[in-house]
């Protein structure tokens, strides 16, 4: 069985999480930020397995949502 866990925020704390998942196979990991350029860096390192620029979309099949945003 497959678990789904969405990404919100690729900066530093999201694609470090994203690499620390990485060597789980079981684990599908779906990267989302609002900078595509941020999301396409973190696809390129391998700390996600794909990107979505549709929040919506990135959500609706995640077993597990992180959110890696600034506070402010």
């Amino acid at each position: 069985m497959s678990v789904q866990i969405t990404i919100i925020g690729l900066g530093q704390v999201g694609t470090s999480i994203g690499l620390a998942l990485a060597e789980q196979k079981s684990i599908k990991r779906v990267g989302h930020d609002k900078d595509f350029g941020r999301a396409r860096a973190a696809h390129k390192v391998g700390a996600v397995d794909e990107t979505n620029a549709n929040l919506p979309s990135s959500v609706s099949n995640a077993n597990i949502v992180l959110l890696c945003l600034p506070l402010s």
